[in-house]
């Protein structure tokens, strides 16, 4: 279009050579080109004018202008559902070992996978149980009447403990009444002819407590296990479990640790996590290893959550200093209002979670960066 235009602007600057010789007619002509062709100029250029201009209004009515839209802010609760991670730190008991009672095994009455107390007969040989016991004092002797000491005490203790209808106080000194004890514990397991003498091969220290069986060495029809001889191993316990929340900004209060559908109560104390070992046996789904420490990933979350507002994540703007604000609605306004506001959480691909601030029946604009006046954003003041 603009070439046409261009070469008449040309032709209409440029002189015309002028024939002294031409006759009238001729200058005539001359002079109704140098007068038309100026006319058919302004006619294309006015053309080319109109043309453009009705191009742009066309552009802009297909870029129309973006108006603002709101939507209600709804009611919520937050837990203050963060990333977190629990260190557990395991360790495997002693094994359980033989008390030397010589004979044959005629009975094995511990299994992989139970828990082994105080009483619990572990296995026979020739016909006699050996009872599990618990306590810091091993025995390494035989007792009978007359005796005294640290070990007769700890004796009397355990026969208290295994025969509650028997009365016997354990005051350290082996006399009748502890002879007769010893006597029904005889019978209880299986001896045909009762001494009173306590005999340490009867029994066999149980050196963790919880103590929950993992392997057996036990066999039927084998020698009796010699003293000392592993007959179980245990299985590995929790020694420590740690709570690691990177970055957390919720309140002290009652929460809990989410793993894989399992759950477990945790604290929160004045930003110290508290964790009790004992709820981390919940949570496991393989046995721990006591190499190295096992890592849990999950979520901590209030167990009660709090008051929240909820809006899209679209109306949260965020300016230069890092303050966060909303574009607000009011009914009562004829202009958005700019309110700065505080964020508790934000769930994936989730409502952003807010301090309930914002007023009743309020709406928050979700296109504020493109309906609002062009240049940065900026948040007042909370």
């Amino acid at each position: 279009m603009y070439g046409p235009i261009s070469r008449c602007v040309a032709s209409w600057g440029r002189e015309q050579p002028v024939r002294r010789s031409q006759p009238p007619a001729a200058r005539g002509r001359q002079v109704l080109y140098g007068l038309v062709v100026p006319i058919i100029c302004v006619a294309m250029l006015g053309c080319a004018i109109w043309a453009s201009m009705t191009v742009r209004d066309q552009l802009d009515e297909l870029n129309p202008e973006v108006l603002p839209v709101g939507v209600p802010v709804a009611r919520g609760s937050v837990d203050y559902s963060t990333p977190a991670s629990l260190r557990i730190t395991a360790t495997a008991p002693p094994s359980l070992l033989g008390s030397g009672l010589p004979g044959t095994l005629t009975g094995v009455h511990i299994a992989s996978g139970e828990l082994i107390e105080a009483g619990h007969q572990l296995y026979e040989v020739d016909g006699i149980a050996v009872t599990a016991y618990e306590g810091d004092v091993i025995f390494y002797r035989t007792l009978s009447r007359g005796d005294r000491g640290p070990d007769v005490e700890a004796a009397q203790a355990l026969l208290a403990l295994l025969l509650p209808e028997v009365s016997l106080t354990p005051d350290g000194t082996y006399g009748a009444a502890t002879a007769a004890a010893v006597r029904s514990f005889e019978r209880l397991i299986g001896v045909k002819e009762p001494t009173g003498v306590f005999t340490p091969a009867w029994f066999v220290r149980v050196p963790d407590s919880p103590y929950t069986i993992a392997t057996i060495s036990l066999r039927l029809g084998a020698p009796a296990p010699g003293n000392g001889e592993e007959i179980a191993t245990a299985v590995s316990h929790v020694e420590q479990a740690a709570l690691t929340v990177p970055n957390f900004n919720g309140p002290d209060g009652a929460y809990e640790f989410v793993t894989s559908g399992r759950t477990a109560p945790a604290t929160l104390d004045q930003g110290e996590w508290l964790f009790e070992i004992d709820d981390t046996v919940q949570l496991l789904t393989t046995a721990l290893s006591v190499d190295q420490p096992t890592v849990l990933e999950g979520r901590v979350r209030l167990q009660q959550g709090e008051p929240a507002q909820l809006i899209p994540g679209g109306s949260l703007i965020t300016d230069d200093t890092g303050a966060t604000c909303v574009s607000l609605i009011l009914s009562e306004a004829p202009t958005p209002e700019t309110v700065a506001v505080t964020v508790l959480g934000i769930e994936v691909a989730g409502p952003v979670q807010i301090a309930p601030t914002l007023p009743e029946n309020s709406e928050v604009i979700i296109n504020p960066y493109e309906s609002m006046p062009p240049g940065p954003l900026s948040c007042p003041s909370a």
